[in-house]
């Protein structure tokens, strides 16, 4: 039976070829337009292989992959390849964790703002102008060699918003980013989610950033995740636990 969320994940399972235990169990969640959704889990916890699972991004030479995950009533595991990628392109964008890699070292970044952005000229200068990226002209012709790793994550992450996409997953969003820069993130994030109706993924092991900018949080340990509880649920009863476990 196909339900109406954004994304539904049906007993999602992940283990390696080689070895016989799982990096994530029966993994099962949804996820409904207008809230951001956190994950927290320490290092190692599966995180970043459960969020790019999600539109098949895991190599399935290594990996062995079970379950479905369902996206607007369709099932990513099932599509074409061709449906896939346009899925990907259009609907779903990730801001990777290890933000360098994940573009080509080769290609400016105007080319991706130009390519990869549904956004006019206007608001791609204003969201540069709020994180920061000034002038825009010197980092549009830069290499992501050229720039430092906080820059790097915050081209990465104005690509993904300005990219107006329905599902935006963040990994880790604010390891390289200070206390100044977090808060410009955070405020961005907001006002984004005010005006775009989309929803928001991301994992991170900071619960106290998770508890400034998630509507609900989820915890991942020993590769099964809970519920997703409230802010207030979770912190008048999972925190606690979840300190004590990390």
């Amino acid at each position: 039976m196909i339900n109406n969320y954004l994304l539904d994940v049906r007993n999602l399972s992940i283990s390696s070829i080689t070895k016989s235990e799982y990096i994530l169990k029966n993994i099962s969640f949804n996820l409904d337009s207008g809230y951001v959704y956190s994950i927290l889990g320490k290092n190692g916890a599966g995180k970043s292989i459960l969020l790019k699972s999600l539109t098949a991004l895991v190599n399935r030479s290594i990996f062995k992959i079970n379950g479905e995950v369902i996206f607007q009533g369709q099932s990513l595991f099932e599509v074409s390849k061709e449906q896939l990628v346009h899925i990907r392109k259009k609907f779903i964008r990730y801001v990777f964790q290890d933000a360098l890699n994940s573009f080509d070292p080769l290609k400016k970044f105007q080319y991706y703002f130009k390519n990869f952005s549904n956004s006019t000229e206007e608001q791609t200068t204003k969201m540069f102008s709020e994180l920061l990226l000034q002038p825009v002209d010197k980092f549009m012709v830069s290499h992501p060699y050229e720039v430092s790793i906080g820059q790097v994550q915050r081209l990465s992450f104005a690509l993904g918003l300005l990219s107006k996409p329905t599902l935006l997953i963040l990994d880790e969003p604010t390891s390289s980013l200070d206390h100044i820069n977090t808060n410009l993130f955070l405020r961005l994030l907001k006002s984004y989610l005010r005006k775009n109706d989309c929803c928001v993924l991301l994992v991170t092991h900071d619960f106290l950033f998770a508890e400034r900018i998630s509507d609900k949080i989820a915890i991942l340990n020993n590769g099964e995740i809970s519920p997703f509880f409230t802010v207030d649920e979770f912190t008048k009863n999972e925190k606690i636990k979840f300190v004590e476990n990390n």
